[in-house]
């Protein structure tokens, strides 16, 4: 008897039709801690933001808590202090700059 040629795993699979049908992997990345992806405080958020030097420093945090009150700027407390994921802020955006670019 003939030994079948072992297929690799991913190609045992078939659909309703008989069809073979192969995995598609994506590959994986080491998750990154929500630690890493959190901003602290107002100013870490102005930074984050911003960039800019110690003279507009005070004023870009005023700008946090402005945002914070008065717009839908993805932050969230923990306790009494301003966070924010970088990644959603990064993501809100994205989102922003493609509805400016599809009114205008």
């Amino acid at each position: 008897m003939k030994s079948k040629k072992s297929l690799p795993r991913e190609e045992h699979h078939t659909n309703r039709r008989g069809e073979a049908m192969t995995a598609h992997s994506v590959p994986q990345t080491e998750p990154q801690s929500p630690a890493s992806d959190i901003l602290e405080g107002a100013e870490a958020i102005a930074e984050f933001l911003f960039g800019g030097n110690e003279d507009d420093r005070d004023r870009n945090k005023r700008k946090i808590y402005y945002l914070a009150e008065n717009s839908r700027l993805p932050l969230f407390r923990a306790g009494t202090m301003l966070c924010a994921r970088k990644s959603v802020l990064l993501a809100f955006i994205s989102r922003q700059e493609e509805r400016g670019l599809l009114v205008g």
